[in-house]
């Protein structure tokens, strides 16, 4: 079952860690409450292929704005103590305290809650809130709030918009309010979204959906990770199926797309599988195509593109932040899309008209022909997209332009 949740963070902590790691500092319990900042909602300039634009550091966030998560995401928290003398948390050796699960309300605040073996709410009753006794601790958060695999690793599987933080060297003392809150680090995604979509209307085609999208070739799910630790990429011996309901009618009756979480895998090619409906077709369009080699990036969104173009259908990507949407132009007659890089294309090999005079493409799936080019035209698109992303100002630009070589 697909999870909804919007938002991810992971928490694990390696080795042995137990309840009776080792016991907490002496005194009395303590409440401790949680506030959140968010989800991680961008692309790092160093993340894509190339070297950063001059003057952009190497993993700073180029769109900075944190999304918040949606009511009903469940969240995760664990609590460690790291070893005397220790400068730097390290779940390996650090000693596991306690953990709580939450559910975030509508207000953006959290309500301690129980949950199934997916992360998803199960209700309130029995579920309380963290107690610790007064000490400092590192605090790894993880979203949706999956079970842990003895107390430090996290079990992810397709369809999981998954996420994690380390909030370091939090101290808690007494209050005088009786609750002291701990504001977390933003969470970071840790999978790929895939987007999925028909967007352009075409000359003999008035209504488009897709039906279905497989994907082999892929991760293998699941994916098991130390809290806070990327989740490996394994060999690419997985698949996946969106699930029923994924894809939906856009604004316009030729318009269909759906998105859903993947794992990210390594740089490879894989095979994609869709069924589209064409028009009143009483079957769908079965297209099967092996896409060349490519990675998913963690917190990277995947937009695939459906276009009929005369006699072949082009299949194009644009890589996006996590939640923005692709901008498809509407390109004129024969023209190819303004945006993206061309992954390959399908030949229609004819056309044939239903009851109704609706025509619909006939296309075999072995008529599809990778983009040739394909290797340098990603490089030099997602070269370009690192540019737009980290493109800054110069604040000398009035004088230089006026007085060049000065």
């Amino acid at each position: 079952m697909k999870k909804t949740l919007t938002i991810a963070l992971a928490l694990a902590f390696l080795g042995g860690c137990g309840e009776t790691d080792g016991p907490e500092p002496a005194g009395e319990s303590l409440q401790v409450g949680f506030s959140l900042r968010g989800v991680s909602a961008d692309i790092a300039a160093c993340m894509l292929p190339g070297a950063a634009p001059a003057g952009v550091a190497c993993g700073a966030e180029t769109r900075a704005v944190p999304e918040k998560l949606a009511p009903g995401t469940t969240v995760r928290i664990v609590a460690c103590r790291r070893p005397d003398g220790s400068a730097e948390a390290d779940i390996e050796r650090d000693t596991y305290v306690d953990e709580a699960v939450y559910c975030v309300e509508a207000d953006g605040s959290l309500t301690a809650c129980t949950v199934d073996d997916g992360g998803v709410p199960s209700g309130t009753a029995g579920a309380t809130g963290m107690r610790l006794r007064a000490g400092t601790y590192d605090f790894y958060a993880l979203t949706p709030a999956l079970p842990l695999i003895a107390y430090k690793q996290a079990s992810v599987s397709h369809g999981t918009d998954y996420a994690y933080s380390l909030t370091p060297a939090c101290s808690v003392t007494p209050s005088a309010s009786g609750v002291q809150t701990v504001a977390l680090a933003l969470l970071e995604r840790r999978c790929s979204r895939l987007n999925f979509s028909v967007t352009r209307k075409a000359g003999n085609i008035a209504k488009a959906a897709i039906n279905s999208a497989e994907l082999s070739r892929i991760s293998r799910a699941p994916a098991v990770a130390y809290l806070c630790k990327a989740l490996p990429t394994g060999t690419n011996d997985g698949s996946y199926l969106f699930p029923e309901g994924t894809f939906t009618p856009g604004e316009q009756p030729y318009q269909s797309s759906g998105a859903d979480e993947v794992l990210p895998k390594s740089s490879a090619a894989f095979d994609l599988k869709m069924k589209v409906t064409f028009n009143d077709a009483a079957a769908a369009t079965e297209l099967e195509a092996e896409i060349p080699a490519m990675a998913f990036d963690a917190g990277k969104r995947y937009n695939f593109d459906l276009s009929l173009r005369g006699n072949v259908v082009v299949l194009a990507l644009q890589v996006t932040p996590w939640n923005e949407q692709a901008v498809w132009d509407t390109p004129d007659v024969g023209e190819p899309p303004s945006v993206g890089v061309e992954v390959g294309r399908w030949t229609v090999s004819d056309w044939t008209t239903d009851v109704g005079g609706a025509f619909v493409p006939q296309i075999f799936p072995e008529s599809w022909i990778p983009n040739g080019d394909w290797e340098t035209d990603l490089g030099d698109y997602l070269s370009a997209v690192a540019r737009i992303n980290g493109w800054t100002e110069n604040p000398a630009w009035d004088t230089e332009f006026v007085n060049p070589g000065e």
